[in-house]
């Protein structure tokens, strides 16, 4: 036997990875729509004939997964994208429809690609498309050529990138028809009543002590009158919000917590033109707290662990044997790990001797 494998044992061995890539191989054509050609990072579907009538989808989750590139031409039946047909491929990267059917995008459909950085759909049936659909998404390139648009404060959002230069749309002619059918260059098109949303939060710059109260306003401005909302995150603090009339909400926060110091509050207003979105951030002033101190340990230099939040930052004081402990270039304090009013860090001693030992207690005030 062992004659055998010395032999042929590398045969053998390139017969069974060959084995294996064809089973792979096999999945992978098994997992394909009959209409379209996959591998392990790429779907087409460019066949006319049978065509597509659904965005592609593939057996396995993981496989999915791991897709780059959906390329997918001429296929007139294929209608939609719609919110759950793009959420598995969350590797996506490069997504190509062209001179299809496609008339309606979902506003969800790409909100689980972050990844996404190319979208083409050009010469599709295209009468409209909200900026709601690439939220939250980097695009390098979006290409909207040869779409009928109507000319609508539904796509003014699309002159407006356009205007600002981003993903890449300011380099595309794009056209869009009035209610007369007459055709106008989409950048030179004006939609009365069509404003773009502000906000703005007050005041605009917060510090008050832990365990306070406050009221934060946002005020708001767009034709058609935006959508407002308060984004607080992992917020600890407790809080109420009122709609006090158009354009004027209010965020009243009650108690708050020195957990939420440095955190960030936003005020959203959106409507169909998009988004735009006020901040302030939390500075909560509280006493300092010593959360943790433990016998020295040996790191290099002998180490006095500690662990105190307070903001201001606390000065820190050490005692000897109950007098102030003078530092030196062998004893010193050293802060490791500082973050959100946090410190943790040691006492060092640089090659104590008995001369040392003793009873050692930290203060840490602020103002």
């Amino acid at each position: 036997m062992i004659t055998f494998w010395r032999c042929h044992g590398a045969a053998v061995m390139s017969l069974w990875v060959f084995c294996w890539l064809l089973l792979g191989l096999w999945r992978l054509t098994v997992a394909c729509p009959s209409s379209c050609t996959c591998s392990s990072s790429r779907i087409s579907c460019i066949e006319q004939d049978q065509g597509i009538v659904a965005f592609p989808v593939l057996s396995s989750a993981i496989e999915m997964e791991n897709i780059t590139e959906i390329y997918i031409a001429n296929q007139s039946q294929l209608r939609a994208i719609n919110d759950i047909d793009v959420e598995t491929y969350l590797g996506l990267r490069n997504l190509t429809v062209t001179n299809s059917g496609l008339s309606y995008v979902s506003r969800r459909s790409f909100q689980k690609t972050p990844n996404l950085q190319y979208v083409n759909l050009k010469n599709n049936k295209l009468s409209t498309l909200s900026w709601k659909t690439f939220r939250n998404l980097n695009l390098a390139y979006l290409v909207l050529t040869g779409n009928p648009f109507q000319c609508s404060c539904d796509i003014q959002w699309i002159k407006l990138w356009q205007e600002n230069e981003m993903a890449s749309l300011e380099t595309q002619n794009l056209m869009c028809k009035d209610d007369s059918n007459r055709k106008f260059l989409l950048h030179e098109m004006h939609i009365p009543d069509c404003v773009m949303p502000t906000s703005s939060i007050s005041p605009s710059s917060v510090t008050l002590m832990e365990g306070s109260d406050i009221t934060l306003e946002c005020r708001t401005s767009g034709i058609p009158s935006p959508d407002v909302s308060w984004y607080l995150g992992n917020l600890v603090t407790s809080y109420q919000q009122y709609n006090v009339k158009q354009h004027y909400t209010t965020l009243k926060m009650i108690n708050v917590s020195s957990n939420d110091t440095g955190k960030t509050v936003l005020c959203i207003a959106e409507n169909i033109v998009g988004e735009n979105e006020s901040s302030v951030i939390l500075v909560v002033h509280f006493p300092p707290k010593i959360t943790f101190l433990d016998q020295a340990v040996l790191d290099h230099h002998w180490c006095i662990p500690f662990s105190v939040r307070g903001n201001p930052k606390p000065k820190l004081i050490w005692f000897y044997e109950g007098a102030v402990l003078n530092e030196t270039d062998f004893i010193w304090t050293s802060i490791h790990i500082a973050f959100d009013s946090e410190h943790h860090g040691c006492l060092q001693l640089d090659s104590p001797t008995h001369l040392n030992n003793g009873q050692y207690t930290l203060l840490a005030k602020n103002e």
